[in-house]
């Protein structure tokens, strides 16, 4: 066992260049760590011998194996990462070594991990993402049940178009990303984005494409990153309605402080000018901040609170809105495949001035739960299935936007 610990305590990714001396200085002891049974000490040993004889492939099979039933031996992860690194198959080392960075709760390895992951970076710069999703939905058009729209000088009755509408929706998304490592966690990622979502209602298809360039850095207890960027979003043009093309220019800033081994505080903020095309009374600039507390309980459990605030400026003043939302939610795994999660949120919005042909202006209030599921041991075609299902309750004072609907994403992940 002395063996052992010696040969764990000295893991180091230091081939074709990638020397991080620290990744592993501080490997836990195998005695107090539970989620390593002697059945895996025994195969990560295998690997270990398979690793120095050369038989590269056959370590990978090892670790893999003993990830699948521990996903959190991160003395396997990373001696998996290292052996990927080997054999200079960068994707899925980049894939391990940001788990490691996203689970580890050790912060004495963090600036080892970002100093490989630089010079992995260095060696692939370039990434590709490919995504796809079905969107099954009770509401897609977030229409209401109300008939009728009472107002100051009459009843109308509300069009079709507004009321609730069941569908499956389709979703396809590419991208693009060109990262310079610009050393000492710094980096620099130019990205290109081009995505679809397909409806059988013409009026909810469009195309979104995107364009950014972000500066990140990662130390070991902060991380920040400011991305501008540009998007625009194509709609299926109808001759009973005016376009609702939309062009945005905008700038997002993100800050993490890791407080303690167990818990992190963060800040997004995004300022965004809106421009619509065919209705520029919706034209105007939209700005939210959110803050957000996490707590990592364990390795597999991971709690997560958000407090977010909205403000829309729109030409049409009726429109203009101020907002306030509130979320916690908990991820959690459950032995060494199943991975679930819940969420809460509850929220409102208060506008500015008088709704049209109403004497007062619209509220609304809202709350939703949401749950995801993921099996890693169901694939499809080396990806696994996720789901994600948000039922939501919006009340509101203005009946087209009184609405419930229950919506979900089915998704593929790769495995790496």
């Amino acid at each position: 066992m002395t063996t052992l610990k010696l040969l764990l305590f000295t893991i180091t990714l230091s081939i074709s260049g990638f020397s991080t001396q620290s990744i592993s200085q501080e490997i836990p002891n195998l005695a107090n760590e539970a989620s390593i049974t002697e059945k895996t000490i025994l195969l990560f040993q295998q690997g270990l011998d398979f690793k120095s004889s050369g038989e590269l492939e056959l370590a990978i099979k090892v670790f893999r194996i003993i990830l699948a039933v521990a996903p959190n031996n991160f003395p396997a992860r990373r001696a998996l990462v290292d052996t990927l690194l080997e054999l200079e198959k960068y994707e899925a080392a980049e894939f391990h070594l940001r788990k490691l960075i996203d689970t580890d709760p050790n912060p004495n390895v963090q600036d080892a991990y970002y100093s490989t992951l630089d010079k992995v970076i260095r060696e692939h710069p370039i990434k590709y993402d490919v995504s796809f999703s079905v969107l099954p939905s009770t509401n897609i058009n977030n229409g209401t049940k109300n008939i009728y729209f009472d107002t100051e000088i009459g009843q109308f009755t509300i069009n079709e178009s507004g009321r609730e509408s069941s569908g499956i929706g389709l979703y396809f998304g590419a991208s693009t990303s060109h990262r310079w490592s610009l050393g000492n966690g710094q980096l620099l990622k130019l990205t290109g984005s081009l995505s679809g979502m397909w409806y059988e209602i013409e009026s909810l298809r469009r195309i979104d494409g995107k364009l950014s360039l972000a500066y990140r850095v990662d130390e070991s207890q902060t991380h920040w990153s400011v991305e501008p960027y540009i998007r625009k979003s194509w709609y299926v043009s109808s001759s009973e309605s005016s376009s609702s093309d939309v062009k945005a220019l905008g700038i997002s800033l993100n800050y993490l402080r890791q407080l303690s081994e167990a818990y992190s505080l963060g800040v997004e903020g995004l300022v965004e000018d809106q421009s619509y095309i065919g209705k520029p009374y919706m034209s105007g600039p939209f700005r939210s901040t959110t803050f957000k507390l996490e707590h990592r309980a364990s390795a597999d459990t991971l709690y997560s609170f958000n407090f977010g605030v909205q403000e829309h400026q729109p030409e049409a003043e009726h429109l203009a809105y101020q907002g306030l939302s509130l979320s916690a939610g908990v991820t959690k795994s459950w032995g060494n495949s199943f991975t679930t999660g819940i969420t809460v949120g509850v929220g409102k919005r208060d506008y500015i001035q008088n709704y049209t042909a109403l004497t007062f202006p619209r509220m609304d209030q809202f709350y939703s739960i949401g749950m995801s599921v993921q099996n890693s041991k169901l694939k499809l075609f080396d990806t696994i299935p996720r789901i994600n299902c948000t039922y939501k309750r919006n009340h509101s004072n203005v009946a087209f936007y009184d609405y419930q609907t229950t919506n979900c994403q089915i998704s593929l992940t790769r495995n790496f």
